[in-house]
């Protein structure tokens, strides 16, 4: 009797795992990196080498002009980034209008620093870009064709899906989004994202060679989030 508590015990704790959305914290990163792929694939962004200024005027203006899509994508932005800026981040109601506001300390393109506050702001870049909030543009393009229909995005006070982290989904759909970046962005034979962007993604960066864009890289050129 013990043996068979025990067993259908065991079986509510796995179907309670499968059945529990995963909190992806900073790998939810790789998950807006699909999101940059899906803009450049269908044309709504030039490059990743397109500037800020592009999509906010307001940054055409000392060393701020010169940061691109790219820089937030490898970390090289140059913007302020101590102290931690998680302590910075979490308090504000509006998570890409701290990001804008932020000074650029380092010449962009010249020095590697992880930096949350960077990334989140290409939540704003893909709302603006496709005019759809990001967690929604990705719904409609990448999640729906995957079968993901089960899934939360922590949004800040203005309703900006957080970039950094936030991104909760069923672990059966998280390893589907992992297969797509296994399959180059095809999944039942269409073309989602171009494969280029996964050959860019892998590319170590100069100035840090264990990171792509918003992917770490082992010494085997293997992704992980």
């Amino acid at each position: 009797m013990n043996n068979l508590f025990g067993w259908k015990a065991l079986q509510a704790i796995l179907l309670w795992k499968r059945t529990k959305k995963i909190e992806a914290m900073s790998s939810t990163k790789s998950i807006v990196n699909l999101a940059i792929g899906k803009l450049l694939t269908d044309s709504l962004i030039k490059s990743i080498d397109q500037p800020i200024y592009d999509f906010y005027p307001e940054w055409k203006q000392g060393m701020k002009k010169d940061v691109t899509i790219r820089h937030l994508l490898n970390h090289t932005s140059g913007m302020q980034n101590i102290p931690l800026t998680t302590t910075e981040i979490y308090p504000s109601p509006d998570f890409i209008k701290l990001a804008l506001a932020a000074e650029i300390v380092n010449k962009p393109g010249t020095t590697f620093s992880y930096n949350n506050k960077a990334v989140n702001l290409l939540a704003g870049i893909v709302k603006i870009a496709s005019k759809k909030r990001m967690d929604n543009y990705l719904a409609e393009k990448i999640f729906t064709p995957l079968g993901i229909e089960d899934f939360d995005w922590e949004l800040d006070d203005e309703g900006n899906p957080h970039a950094m982290a936030g991104f909760q989904v069923l672990p059966k759909d998280f390893a589907k989004l992992g297969q797509l970046f296994i399959q180059k962005g095809k999944w039942e034979g269409k073309q989602l994202i171009s494969e280029a962007w996964f050959s860019e993604t892998g590319t170590p960066n100069p100035l840090e060679p264990t990171c792509g864009l918003l992917w770490w890289i082992d010494y085997e050129k293997t992704l992980y989030s």
